[in-house]
């Protein structure tokens, strides 16, 4: 009986996590008035150098997360050794010292900062469009798993 209401709860989740996926496109209209036109190089200037600060972001949190791994792996070789040589030692029952090539998935964490980033410069970059007086259009195209 709990397997069978298990099967069900798990089939829910799989099928609910299917819905569609959206993407929003963005068209941009400049402004009219020269003072406006000139106004956006700044918004595109600050986009560039905004970019260019996620790029740095991302190399930041990849060297970190690396050098975090490799302190984990060398702490957790020496740990797994002295248990090795001390199998009643207090702590070394603990299968968590026992596969040291784990990675502590942080990889992901530097992902996800790196797609906020973006986020964040698309979101000063169209603000500032807008307060030089352009227009944007937006628009929410699905692109997974559409209903037809």
């Amino acid at each position: 009986m709990f397997n069978k209401l298990f099967s069900i709860i798990i089939l829910f989740f799989i099928l609910t996590s299917c819905g569609p996926v959206y993407q929003t496109s963005y068209s941009y209209s400049p402004p009219e008035e020269m003072a406006g036109k000139q106004c956006l190089s700044s918004c595109s200037a600050q986009r560039q150098s905004c970019s260019s600060n996620c790029r740095d972001r991302e190399q930041t949190c990849e060297i970190v997360t690396r050098s975090l791994d490799l302190a984990e792996s060398l702490s957790c070789n020496k740990r797994k050794k002295y248990c090795n040589s001390n199998p009643d030692a207090s702590g070394c029952f603990s299968d968590k010292y026992m596969d040291c090539n784990k990675s502590s998935g942080s990889h992901s964490n530097c992902a996800n900062e790196k797609n906020e980033c973006k986020i964040e410069c698309l979101s000063y970059y169209n603000e500032c469009y807008i307060n030089c007086g352009g227009k944007i259009d937006t628009q929410r195209i699905c692109v997974h798993f559409c209903d037809k």
